[in-house]
């Protein structure tokens, strides 16, 4: 529709003004990946988007940081709640370990596209889910498991409440994806519904010396129909500063 096109467009426009005139040596975008271990909109982009990516190679050509937190609510100093119950906030702890183990993009991704892609299986259990994952991507699951039920994925999960939490402009829901600019001055921007070109915006933001672009970037992205949509946020989910209005005017 129009107003996609409208998205669309200034993304590029923000692309070629922030990216493009940087120095052809700084390379790649940065994106960040907001989202939530059970949300189904999620699991879509991580199948459907990303692992395609990996495939061709234009994952290559930018820099994926994963922020397993999405809809999760503070229920307390250090407790929280999910949206899709308990075992989304073991799985999203299971995911901040294994990109504190293992974090180098091409490494931890084999584990999230398992972990979507059996996600969809009913009956896993998250240990044994983990453990299945970890083998498949050659990783130790029982270090990734006691990591996740312990302090440090208590810690790591509140470093990404932290930086959600601190997005501007708050998230609407999950998938929520920001890309980055290099160079002298950083900024980050909401892709918006540009999320869904995920493949194309990247390839355009490259700033390597590359001759060649990997053939994915020529391609032609696939209807972005199933993948517009996002987990929204709760109903009585209200953004930090209104609470913080509602607290001192009480």
């Amino acid at each position: 529709g129009i107003m996609r096109s409208i998205t669309a467009a200034l993304v590029l426009f923000w692309i070629s003004a922030t990216c493009l005139d940087a120095n052809p040596g700084i390379g790649k975008p940065s994106v960040q990946f907001f989202m939530e271990a059970q949300c189904p909109y999620c699991r879509a982009w991580t199948l459907e988007k990303l692992a395609p990516m990996f495939e061709d190679g234009t994952a290559d050509l930018m820099d994926l940081k994963l922020i397993p937190w999405g809809n999760a609510k503070m229920t307390g100093a250090d407790t929280w709640s999910c949206q899709h119950g308990a075992d989304e906030c073991t799985y999203n702890a299971v995911l901040s370990c294994v990109l504190d183990q293992y974090p180098g993009q091409a490494v931890w991704f084999p584990f999230l596209h398992c972990l979507e892609q059996s996600a969809r299986d009913a009956g896993q259990k998250p240990n044994k889910l983990t453990l299945a994952c970890a083998e498949k991507a050659k990783m130790d699951g029982e270090a990734i498991w006691s990591c996740a039920t312990g302090e440090k994925g208590k810690q790591l999960q509140l470093q990404a409440q932290a930086e959600t939490a601190a997005l501007d402009p708050p998230h609407p829901g999950v998938p929520w994806v920001t890309m980055s600019s290099r160079g002298a001055n950083t900024r980050t921007v909401p892709l918006w519904d540009a999320q869904d070109w995920i493949e194309t915006v990247v390839c355009a933001a490259y700033a390597g010396s590359d001759k060649t672009l990997p053939e994915g970037c020529y391609k032609e992205p696939p209807s972005p129909s199933k993948l517009s949509k996002v987990s929204r946020l709760p109903v009585d989910w209200v953004l930090p500063q209104q609470k913080a209005e509602a607290t001192a005017s009480a």
